[in-house]
């Protein structure tokens, strides 16, 4: 919902309740809310630009074809198999990531001079579309988590990773991950309300999300949901990830020297090895890639006057918007990986677009 406010030009900076958000997250405005040369507005906006408008639309037009292109290759491959199963999910995943973080920023591509309008589309869409940013955004972390413990349990137990984890299984365990981060996330659909307060004094207009009538209703348990369970499930898909792949490649490195010394090694543990390596690089993209974002929260929580509504909130934005950037470089990357650490996928990729079969 859209709301239009007259004021005598003072009613905004005295309102205590109005959010000026940037990145999805609410911040309160109030008077005397000026920050100290940290980070002036002139810089916060230059910055906030070049985010939006250049990191976000340039990590989209790579994400979006490749993120494609995996899900139809690993669908030619087979679902029935289920790694192939888990990375055709995690592409899905990644696209809609990439593509609801684009739409976003579709303001960027509105005439500059109508600032009005361009302001009004980029806080209501903002308001519309944060739910599904989240949403995909936790479940590609949820996913990656399973595809890393799926792995771990592989190296660790091979014989009997496959009783322990069937493809149906795994289905219906991707399933539930993405219909609950995104149930979770919904939380967001409810939480703001655009306001437009035009000035009749000066002529000057502002654009903010304020709180919705329904988050002031249930706040305790939008709240709950936002700052406990989610952040919850982002530092256990972290460290479970970063825990499940040191252990996959210490017991990797393990059973490669031994294979090695003995020299028993078949085709087939040849390829599952050369799989093993590609799903840790996986990992790893992962780790480094959502490693910023771990820590802007552990600012929130240790750092002194590092949240949304203190007089620093230009340089809380800033760093927020940067760690989605960089999130959105782990959900682009994947291909990548796929062409350089798999010949299975290469093969595939020169079916599809050269219609030559690869030799088996």
């Amino acid at each position: 919902m859209t709301v239009w406010v007259e004021t005598n030009g003072s009613a905004v900076a005295n309102c205590s309740d109005v959010t000026c958000d940037t990145s999805g997250v609410i911040t309160y405005v109030s008077k005397g809310d000026e920050e100290p040369g940290i980070l002036s507005d002139a810089t916060y906006r230059v910055v906030e630009k070049a985010l939006d408008c250049g990191g976000r639309p340039f990590f989209f037009f790579i994400g979006a074809p490749t993120n494609l292109l995996n899900m139809i290759i690993f669908f030619r491959q087979g679902l029935r198999d289920r790694m192939n199963l888990c990375l055709f999910s995690l592409a899905f995943v990644d696209l809609m990531y990439v593509t609801s973080k684009f739409i976003m920023a579709s303001y960027c591509f509105v005439g500059e001079e109508n600032f009005m309008l361009r302001e009004v589309w980029k806080y209501t869409v903002r308001k519309n579309v944060v739910n599904f940013v989240f949403g995909f955004l936790y479940s590609s972390g949820c996913l990656t988590m399973i595809i890393a413990v799926e792995r771990c349990v592989v190296v660790v137990l091979p014989m009997k990773a496959a009783t322990i984890m069937k493809t149906r299984t795994m289905g219906l365990l991707i399933v539930f991950s993405i219909l609950s981060m995104n149930a979770l996330c919904s939380v967001y659909c409810f939480k703001y309300d655009v306001l437009v307060f035009d000035d009749v004094n000066t002529g000057k207009f502002t654009v903010m999300l304020t709180a919705s009538a329904y988050y002031k209703r249930y706040k305790f348990v939008i709240d709950f949901v936002e700052n406990i369970v989610l952040s919850t499930i982002t530092f256990v898909s972290f460290f479970v990830v970063s825990i499940a792949t040191c252990v996959t490649v210490i017991k990797l490195r393990n059973a490669m020297a031994w294979r090695q010394q003995s020299g028993t090694a078949t085709s087939a543990e040849r390829r599952q090895m050369t799989l093993v390596k590609m799903l840790v690089t996986l990992s790893c993209i992962f780790v480094i890639c959502a490693t910023p974002t771990i820590c802007v929260a552990l600012a929130r929580l240790f750092v002194s006057g590092f949240w949304a509504q203190s007089r620093y909130r230009r340089m809380y934005y800033v760093t927020h918007i940067g760690a989605t950037v960089i999130l959105m470089m782990n959900s682009s990357v994947n291909f990548f990986v796929y062409v350089t650490q798999s010949s299975r996928f290469r093969a595939e990729l020169r079916v599809l677009f050269l219609g030559k079969k690869a030799k088996s």
